[in-house]
């Protein structure tokens, strides 16, 4: 009977576990796809999540800081690449190593 039932429970447990994964999983893997194109400069489009997703919240955050990155981009000279903002500490890397 344990078989049985193992059997019979196994396909529920493992189609409900991947269904609330990909709830909770799939929003971060946009969130951190939209950080990167912001990082990069690039304009990217307003986000929304799927209807029954977790962390919707975040996305109206997410959206809010691309929009002020809108409009500070273009009034400041910071540059895209994020590398090109660095302050070097005055130490060369072969010192450091």
């Amino acid at each position: 009977p344990y078989m049985v039932a193992s059997a019979v429970l196994l396909p529920i447990v493992m189609f409900s576990s991947i269904r609330i994964s990909s709830r909770f999983a799939g929003p971060m893997v946009r969130v951190r796809r939209t950080l990167k194109e912001l990082a990069r400069g690039d304009t990217t489009p307003m986000r929304s999540f799927r209807k029954n997703d977790f962390w919707s919240d975040t996305v109206d955050d997410i959206n809010e800081i691309a929009a002020l990155l809108r409009q500070v981009r273009p009034a400041t000279s910071v540059a895209p690449n994020p590398e090109e903002n660095l302050v070097s500490c005055g130490a060369s890397d072969e010192a450091l190593e």
